[in-house]
């Protein structure tokens, strides 16, 4: 899974966008989702459903990322790795951290210290 913040959705946003022909840099942070041969099928066959949890540093609260997966080795003679299109997500609301008053202190009314 390849992924990277944007300021929106762009529907032309290509995955070659912000790569350098001079430099091995670009913009997308990757996630290797290993295989696991214990997915369960629906009716034993069609394609594998896999859920992968990105969560580390890069990852922001309520941000738009775009995301795509690609293949890194595919199981058949003569294939070619594959490449999703583009998908746009936003991630959840972060909770707000307690409260961090350790002391409070009433001068009047209308005023706390």
């Amino acid at each position: 899974i390849l992924y990277k913040e944007v300021a929106w959705a762009d529907p032309n946003l290509s995955i070659d966008d912000d790569r350098s022909s001079c430099q091995d840099t670009d913009s997308w942070y990757y996630h290797f989702e290993g295989v696991n041969d214990n997915i369960e099928r629906i009716n034993g066959t069609g394609p594998e459903y896999v859920t992968a949890m990105i969560g580390n540093s890069h990852i922001k609260p309520h941000t738009l990322y775009a995301a795509y997966v690609t293949t890194k080795m595919v199981r058949h003679q003569g294939a070619r790795n594959a490449v999703s299109n583009i998908a746009f997500v936003r991630t959840r609301f972060a909770v707000p951290d307690p409260p961090r008053i350790t002391k409070a202190e009433a001068l009047g009314i209308d005023e706390i210290l």
